[in-house]
């Protein structure tokens, strides 16, 4: 008896759950409609509370001979607000689309989305499968008795046609273009050609077709690329234009624009000339290479007078260099005081002479003290040269206690080592 209630309170709470739960629809703008009619497709929860409602997308539909665009696209919160029905049903789109089925399909479909519906009352993710509703699609009448099934290119809806020049030139044997734009509602993914009325001497090369503007509404372009060897075409009548409008539940047959040519003549050239003959060049007179012999002799003395001036400076920053280098290089240095003290010592210029020898023979003494061959001449004649210096620059007398040749015998032993 207690297992019977129990089981009886939990059924009820489960039906009361299931009644305040979200339920996922698909609902259509139109329950009936014809073969490649739009019709709006709205993916909707539904809820009897206003509330929001969390919505994560886990599988999109699928529209199985139908031609799609996808209008609306919502993920994440998404209000869910009242509205005006018997029912007093709360409702949220979570996504829109606009269908067009396709023209003689046999059995089109619609795959479910599903979703995960987290709602303010019972907090957890659920599952959802959208539910959707009956979509009748009925096919197209048959075609009117004066029209057959190769003049109908499957267009649904309301439509302008166009012309986009109203005169075209051509040449005889060569390429030219032809354009119409249509316009209006419908179906324009269906419609790929449009059936063209042509003459035998009129021939189709090429056939392209650019859409502009949404799956539902906008315009087509259509470009035919032709040729002709009529030169008497001035105007064409292209027929009429087949589609079926759904709102009047009947065909309608629109004529298309006549279009008119004008012919572009050759040129033409007489038996004897060609055409290079008949092409006149003429000669450039704003510019030319060749300039008066003044202005060439200037531009000469100016290039070689700006060469003069870097060659000299280049001299003399090179020396500028060279005498710095030789200012701080001790050997050349030496070089330049042993040039002076034999050139003083030629002129017997004794007061220049001593102080430079010695001064050599201090620094090869300090250089190199034990390198000479004899050495005790040399150190002899060393000392013999600074005690000289010491006498001729500090003895009172200024005076040299050895003579001349002494002090040219001094300076030979020495030579060769400073």
């Amino acid at each position: 008896m207690v297992k019977a209630i129990f089981l009886g309170l939990f059924w009820t709470f489960s039906i009361g759950l299931a009644s305040d739960s979200p339920r996922f629809r698909l609902q259509f703008s139109k329950q009936t409609i014809f073969s490649g009619e739009q019709v709006i497709a709205n993916f909707v929860l539904e809820s009897v509370e206003q509330q929001l409602i969390e919505v994560e997308v886990v599988k999109f539909p699928e529209f199985r001979g139908f031609w799609s665009e996808n209008l609306i696209l919502r993920q994440g919160r998404i209000p869910v607000l009242p509205m005006n029905s018997p029912q007093s049903h709360s409702i949220g789109v979570v996504g829109s689309y606009s269908l067009f089925p396709i023209v003689n399909m046999r059995s089109p479909s619609i795959q479910p989305m599903s979703i995960l519906a987290k709602d303010s009352n019972v907090g957890l993710a659920q599952p959802l499968n959208s539910e959707a509703d009956v979509l009748k699609i009925l096919p197209l009448p048959p075609l009117p008795k004066d029209f057959s099934a190769s003049d109908f290119s499957g267009a649904v809806g309301k439509f302008q046609l166009s012309l986009e020049k109203p005169e075209i030139p051509f040449r005889k044997s060569q390429p030219f273009s032809l354009k119409l734009r249509l316009t209006g509602e419908g179906n324009f993914p269906e419609i790929n050609n449009i059936p063209l009325r042509l003459p035998k001497d009129l021939s189709i090369l090429s056939q392209t077709a650019m859409m502009e503007g949404t799956v539902a509404s906008g315009s087509k372009i259509f470009e035919w690329t032709l040729s002709t060897d009529n030169e008497a075409l001035t105007e064409l009548d292209l027929g009429t234009f087949l589609f079926f409008d759904p709102l009047l539940k009947k065909y309608v047959a629109q004529g298309i624009p006549k279009s008119r040519f004008r012919i572009i003549p050759d040129l033409e050239l007489p038996p004897t000339a060609s055409l290079m003959t008949q092409v006149s060049i003429p000669q450039e007179l704003s510019w030319s290479p060749y300039s008066p012999g003044y202005k060439n002799v200037w531009l000469l003395v100016v290039q070689g007078f700006m060469a003069l001036m870097l060659i000299t400076k280049i001299v003399i920053t090179q020396r500028r260099r060279l005498l710095d280098f030789r200012s701080h290089d001790p050997l050349f240095q030496r070089g330049e005081k042993k040039k002076k003290a034999i050139k003083a010592l030629r002129n017997h210029d004794w007061s220049t002479f001593l102080p430079l020898a010695a001064d050599l023979c201090r620094q090869s003494s300090l250089r190199k003290p034990h390198s000479y061959t004899d050495s005790a001449a040399v150190s002899e004649a060393i000392k013999v040269l600074i005690d000289s210096d010491h006498q001729l620059r500090f003895s009172p007398q200024k005076s040299l206690r050895v003579s001349h040749e002494t002090l040219n015998k001094c300076w030979a032993c020495v030579e060769p080592y400073v």
